[in-house]
């Protein structure tokens, strides 16, 4: 765990012990406790935030890539894709010519 041994371990305890006292160690043991798992959960939730947005990053560029495409084709048959009509409608007849 973070690179420490044992015995590296066991020498943070006895000076720890040496300093804060026998009475006050296991309560300045729970406030580390806590503060580190308050800080496990803040790096979670970064972590998870930034997955996210990488994601709608990725979906971003994706829809741009898709727009792009989707002009593209359009472009390419000569005339935009609007001009035509689309399935399902019906072109309705000129009542002017009448």
């Amino acid at each position: 765990m973070f690179g420490i041994s044992l015995g590296e371990m066991l020498v943070v305890a006895l000076v720890a012990l040496v300093i804060v006292g026998p009475q006050r160690l296991p309560a300045v043991a729970r406030y580390c406790g806590s503060m580190l798992g308050k800080l496990q959960r803040q790096t979670a939730s970064i972590k998870r935030e930034l997955s996210q947005e990488m994601d709608m990053e990725e979906l971003r560029q994706a829809k741009q890539d898709a727009e792009k495409m989707a002009t593209d084709i359009k472009y390419a048959f000569g005339e935009p894709m609007s001009a035509k009509p689309g399935p399902g409608k019906i072109d309705e007849p000129d009542e002017t010519k009448s």
